[in-house]
């Protein structure tokens, strides 16, 4: 092979690897955009599926970045819960939920003791929780409510299915 045609297979090939690395980066933004539409799906579907007045029982530690909702700035609420909480889903809006914490367990450890006491308190305080951040803090904490989650789609969409949506 000369000098002349091994440039030329070069260029060609270095052409041929351009339109590749284009097809690429066209698959990756519509991979990209597709994962966007399926969290969306996801997250709006999760939503629906909560019921206003559900109770839910944390069985795990849970946080969520959410702001109180009816408290005074001063007052220091986070929206931290541990094993024996339970909170209800208040509302709904466009994009975030209102939950009522309606117990809370208070654990203090005893500095002279060196016992564990818990106090059960019924709080009545209420968060505003963006949609995404309450369906990746259950979702992904509770393998149970996510079998549950992920049949009820399944229905849904069996049923949109046979609807013909």
């Amino acid at each position: 092979m000369r000098i002349q045609e091994i440039n030329n297979k070069i260029s060609e090939n270095t052409g041929r690897i351009r339109q590749l690395q284009k097809e690429v980066s066209e698959l990756l933004n519509q991979n990209s955009n597709l994962s966007t539409v399926k969290n969306d799906i996801l997250v709006n579907s999760f939503c629906d599926w909560l019921q206003i007045g559900q109770q839910y029982h944390i069985r795990n530690y849970m946080s969520f970045p959410g702001s109180p909702t009816g408290v005074a700035k001063t007052e220091n609420k986070s929206a931290n819960f541990s094993n024996g909480d339970v909170i209800e889903f208040v509302k709904k809006n466009d994009k975030s939920v209102i939950i009522k914490v309606t117990t809370k367990v208070l654990s203090r450890i005893d500095r002279e003791t060196g016992q564990k006491t818990s106090t059960i308190t019924h709080t009545d305080w209420t968060f505003r929780i963006t949609k995404q951040d309450l369906y990746n803090g259950l979702i992904q904490r509770d393998s149970e409510l996510k079998n549950n989650f992920d049949s009820y789609l399944k229905r849904v969409e069996s049923l949109n299915e046979l609807l013909g949506q």
